[in-house]
């Protein structure tokens, strides 16, 4: 029986709930464990290539024409306004003949708002020893976007550097993801400064400590502002004893040391996941103590006299 070589040359789609699980570039499936996913088979899978033994079922014929079936359905991520949530897409054409040319495009529609739709380009052949099923392009190209707390925090300009640093991780480009996050780490590092000097008064932290904050927003080292920054950071910013703002050193001497695609990758998922966790909780705190207050400095109304 043939084998299946799925590539992609963004990110390889095909499979479902069975093979997107996997990590593995290189992964055997039966025909009994394929045919309850092949329904979905362009959930993706960040790998290079998938090898599988094909199900029977899942190839046609009509007459001397033989072809596959497309899923009808696939469950993503809609942005039209209607939506902002995973919503089913229909697809205009299921069957691919094999016959029918090299390269052949479907399109799939949000069917919650009928607005929004998504293209793709396809190979799909059927070969004695070895088919091949690969995604050549879609349109609109895929894309990886920041948390819409973090990126309203970041402001457009940020956000969209953000967001090309997260699409550079996700192909595997460490070096430029990590060019980009210190881009926007070196922009928006007194924000997260003054988001911290928030946090250290509400915990009740030295003037002295604070004033430190504000003499080193006129740094243009941001090294030091991250040293100013680690050493007032409240307690509870700091589970387990570990100081969060450390992992912010890296992406900073990661050019300097020459590291490695591989290495940045590593170095970029530590100090994106600080970046966000401090965003997301200093942002969240310091507005629940912001509300905490007015609650409690609000004047009370005295309570009229019983039987007025």
């Amino acid at each position: 029986m043939p084998k299946y070589r799925v590539v992609e040359s963004l990110y390889a789609a095909f499979a479902g709930k069975q093979l997107a699980k996997c990590q593995s570039n290189h992964i055997s499936k039966t025909p009994k464990c394929l045919a309850k996913s092949c329904g979905r088979f362009l959930s993706r899978v960040r790998s290079t290539g998938i090898s599988f033994t094909p199900v029977d079922s899942a190839i046609f014929a009509n007459g001397a024409s033989r072809y596959g079936q497309l899923p009808k359905q696939l469950k993503m991520y809609c942005d039209h306004d209607k939506c902002k949530a995973e919503t089913w897409w229909d697809v205009d054409r299921r069957d691919y003949y094999f016959s029918s040319g090299f390269i052949q495009e479907r399109h799939y529609k949000c069917r919650n708002c009928g607005q929004n739709g998504q293209y793709y380009q396809l190979i799909w052949q059927e070969n004695e020893n070895l088919n091949i099923f690969i995604k050549v392009g879609q349109w609109p190209p895929l894309t990886i976007e920041a948390s819409p707390e973090l990126a309203k925090a970041l402001g457009p300009k940020d956000a969209e550097l953000y967001k090309k640093g997260l699409i550079d991780f996700n192909f595997g480009h460490g070096i430029g993801a990590i060019a980009y996050f210190r881009r926007v780490l070196e922009n928006k590092i007194n924000a997260l400064l003054d988001l911290i000097a928030e946090a250290a008064r509400n915990a009740h932290v030295a003037g002295e400590e604070l004033a430190k904050i504000e003499a080193v927003k006129k740094s243009h080292r941001v090294e030091d502002k991250i040293d100013i920054a680690s050493k007032i950071l409240p307690a509870h910013l700091k589970p387990g004893g570990h100081n969060p703002l450390d992992k912010l050193y890296g992406p900073l001497s990661a050019g300097l040391h020459g590291e490695s695609d591989d290495e940045c990758l590593t170095i970029f998922s530590e100090a994106r996941f600080v970046f966000e966790y401090l965003f997301k909780n200093l942002t969240e705190s310091n507005e629940e103590a912001r509300k905490y207050v007015a609650r409690l400095s609000a004047p009370t109304k005295a309570s009229a006299p019983a039987g007025k």
